[in-house]
């Protein structure tokens, strides 16, 4: 029987390159698609029903303002079409008083520039504002000014008309990928921790600050997924009804804040008890496996933090087990460092509770319900009974 043979390392690299391209394409083709429209109809509305003989600039001010990220597009438009206001004013300014000229050029940019700075501008505007003054002091002729600011007007309406009223973005089609991949990072991160204590041979510093950092990036990504998302459901008047639920996942993703600084804490101690040479508590493995064990459902549950969610059961029941794991082997031990990772590990169980839609102190009954099931009471003087409280 014949075997195929092995695809060489170059085809394989282009099929994957090829696989890559065709993805980018699949998610850009629909907001492609809406510029290009956008562009066009405002070429149409400022060339035929304005009768601009030359309006080049609205469909470059459709383009500029559609080609920001989904969720910034209304706040673009509106800073390009006052950047191009401020350079046109500035620009007639400069040619009645001195002229035109290389020197009156470089004057008006600079001017355009300062005033949109000094106006609060971001850099759309900023360099709108250059652009439109170094473009009409060039041409030297105020009727062109004042065409270009009708123009700008038209395709940053027309802008607005496609981004804003015929197809806005889902708020939470920017949120729940950023959550998603935030809780991957934690539950990777747990994973490579529990692969470390399989192998504790070694400085692991170098592992838990690329952890951290990757967990960090992951977090600011989905603080800055919460903000547009806000946006967007506050902008959008076809999005405005959704903005009790942005706001719902909004407190969800301030948990997931919560959980990451918890498992933060626990990578940061565990790591720092095997590099000094103890020998890793034999319960510890078993918890973390279960606390990501949780984190693996909640990032295929969408709903959690909103409904009881098919997940939302699982994960509780994962984390209560971290917790019982804790104070079942973590108790009645003297060793501080052992102590503070069981402290550890139900702080991260305490939050995951919390991102299913428990409220904190429920979330801490339950935990502490768990804990005095099965440790010691507070005769022993081992650990507090209850869990480190996380904000």
């Amino acid at each position: 029987m014949a075997h195929a043979r092995p695809r060489s390392r170059p085809a394989a690299r282009i099929e994957l390159g090829a696989a890559r391209a065709r993805k980018r394409l699949r998610s850009a083709a629909f907001p492609l698609l809406q510029v290009t429209g956008a562009a066009t109809v405002a070429w149409v509305v400022s060339r035929y029903v304005l009768g601009h003989p030359e309006p080049f600039f609205a469909p470059i001010a459709a383009i500029l303002a559609l080609s920001v990220s989904i969720g910034q597009r209304a706040r673009r438009a509106v800073e390009m079409m006052a950047g191009v206001l401020i350079g046109i004013l500035v620009a007639d300014l400069v040619i009645s008083l001195l002229g035109n000229g290389i020197a009156q050029i470089g004057f008006g940019i600079g001017i355009s520039m300062t005033l949109a700075v000094a106006f609060g501008g971001g850099m759309m505007m900023v360099n709108q504002a250059g652009a439109s003054a170094a473009i009409v002091v060039a041409l030297g002729a105020s009727e062109a000014g004042t065409e270009r600011i009708v123009d700008a007007a038209v395709g940053g309406a027309i802008a607005l008309l496609v981004s804003q009223i015929l197809f806005p973005p889902k708020p939470l089609k920017v949120v729940l990928p950023a959550r998603r991949e935030a809780l991957l990072s934690l539950r990777d991160g747990l994973r490579d921790l529990r692969g470390l204590l399989d192998e504790p041979d070694g400085s692991h510093i170098d592992w838990a600050l690329r952890t951290t950092g990757r967990i960090h990036d992951k977090l600011a990504k989905l603080a800055a997924a919460r903000l547009l998302g806000a946006e967007i459901a506050r902008t959008s008047p076809a999005r405005r009804r959704e903005i009790p639920v942005v706001d719902r996942f909004s407190e969800v993703a301030v948990v997931v804040d919560l959980i990451a600084n918890a498992t933060l804490t626990l990578i940061r101690d565990t790591v720092r008890l095997v590099d000094d040479g103890e020998e890793p508590p034999g319960w510890l493995p078993e918890a973390i496996a279960q606390l990501g064990d949780g984190l693996t459902v909640l990032t295929g549950d969408e709903t959690s933090g909103l409904d009881p969610g098919p997940g939302a059961e699982a994960c509780r029941d994962s984390a209560l087990a971290a917790a019982r794991t804790a104070a079942r082997y973590g108790e009645g031990t003297h060793d501080w460092r052992v102590r503070r990772t069981a402290v550890d590990v139900r702080t991260v169980a305490v939050d995951m509770l919390r991102v299913t839609g428990i409220e904190r102190r429920e979330a801490l009954a339950m935990i502490s319900a768990e804990w005095r099931g099965i440790a010691p009471g507070p005769a022993t003087g081992e650990m507090p009974l209850e869990p480190a409280d996380p904000g």
